[in-house]
């Protein structure tokens, strides 16, 4: 499955590529939902796995 790499941290809206914040060490959790589309070609794939 597709994983969201850009991140923001909860607390301090900065934003990263890891899941740990640059500026405070906490926690950061991907900053949006990934893209549907009807016309997904893979979701077939990704219903299987």
């Amino acid at each position: 499955m597709a994983k969201q790499l850009l991140q923001q941290c909860l607390d301090c809206n900065a934003w990263s590529l890891s899941t740990t914040c640059p500026s405070c060490g906490k926690t950061a959790q991907a900053a949006a939902p990934l893209k549907w589309s009807p016309e997904d070609h893979r979701a077939e794939l990704r219903r299987k796995m």
